[in-house]
């Protein structure tokens, strides 16, 4: 800690503290600050080459800068070599796998709304988790590598990946501040630290070499962090946007009763989040038409997949 040049990295670290890792996003002080520290043993963790085992989405509004500090990581930290790049998760799940094959970071460009489509999930949920994959390359014989990257999707869209419930480990969500959307002075200040030219000119010796430097400072940063019984799945953050997808992915009914059961306005953080289940119209609907005296405001009577077993099981898992 003490060898580490935090003057210079300064402006990286604000990027990722308070507008990739933004602290609306969390559901408390502490919660954001331990989001921090996961995000720099992940860090550690890219640079020693290990594959992290989970899916990263990173939504936010176009010019947030959600693609910056992965494209930062990838690109002058880890090197352009060890970077895929996919416009939409389709093409990540494309065939042929020669684009993935010995890459630490999957960048997904312009991940669209997950939308129920389970066989896409479940191929990238093997990507995740296999460390082993098919080289599969068009009109040759397919073998099998070892494979150590990691997903990660920038989105305009908070349910680009499925989270399902608090069992699925998989997906991280990350809201990203529209704090910085339209600030040019600070996009170029970062752009310049970043080590990426300018739309208007290219870096300057000096800049590139200061760059090169902030570069070398940062991955001390990210080395230094303590892995003693880190694993990104166990130890990952709660966001507000993984709880609210956690509720989006129940059936209607199922966050109806929760809606019904928990007064989440009055209890702890978690429960408070949830108060964005008034966007969800039907829920709400329901409740209204509940209130006002009527016993069955979401015909629970023609449901045939509402029974006394399938709301324990929801309920006791």
């Amino acid at each position: 800690e003490g060898d580490i040049d935090y003057d210079a990295i300064s402006n990286i670290l604000y990027h990722y503290k308070n507008i990739m890792f933004c602290k609306e996003n969390y559901l408390n002080e502490e919660c954001w600050e331990e989001a921090f520290v996961y995000f720099r043993k992940l860090v550690k963790m890219l640079l020693l080459g290990k594959k992290l085992g989970i899916i990263i989405n990173t939504w936010g509004e176009k010019g947030s800068g959600k693609g910056r500090g992965w494209e930062y990581i990838s690109r002058q930290i880890l090197g352009k070599d060890y970077e895929g790049h996919f416009k939409n998760l389709e093409e990540l799940k494309g065939r042929f796998t020669t684009l993935r094959a010995f890459k630490q970071i999957l960048l997904v460009e312009e991940a669209s709304s997950w939308g129920g489509d389970r066989d896409l999930w479940d191929v990238l949920k093997s990507y995740a988790t296999s460390d082993i994959m098919k080289y599969e390359d068009k009109g040759k014989t397919p073998f099998y590598i070892n494979d150590y990257s990691t997903i990660i999707s920038m989105s305009n869209h908070p349910n680009a990946i499925r989270c399902e419930d608090k069992q699925a480990r998989r997906p991280y969500a990350i809201r990203v501040s529209s704090e910085r959307v339209g600030d040019r002075d600070y996009f170029k200040q970062l752009s310049i630290d970043m080590g990426d030219d300018l739309q208007t000119r290219p870096l300057t010796d000096t800049e590139r070499r200061r760059a090169k430097y902030i570069a070398q400072e940062f991955t001390k940063w990210g080395m230094s962090a303590d892995l003693t019984g880190f694993h990104p799945q166990i130890s990952m953050p709660r966001t507000k946007d993984r709880i609210i997808g956690e509720m989006y992915a129940c059936p209607t009914y199922i966050r109806f009763l929760r809606c019904l059961l928990f007064d989440w306005r009055d209890k702890n953080d978690e429960l408070k989040c949830f108060g964005e289940i008034e966007q969800d119209v039907k829920v709400m609907d329901a409740l209204m038409k509940f209130r006002d005296g009527d016993k069955d405001p979401l015909n629970f009577t023609d449901t045939s997949t509402l029974t006394q077993s399938a709301i324990k099981a929801e309920f006791t898992n």
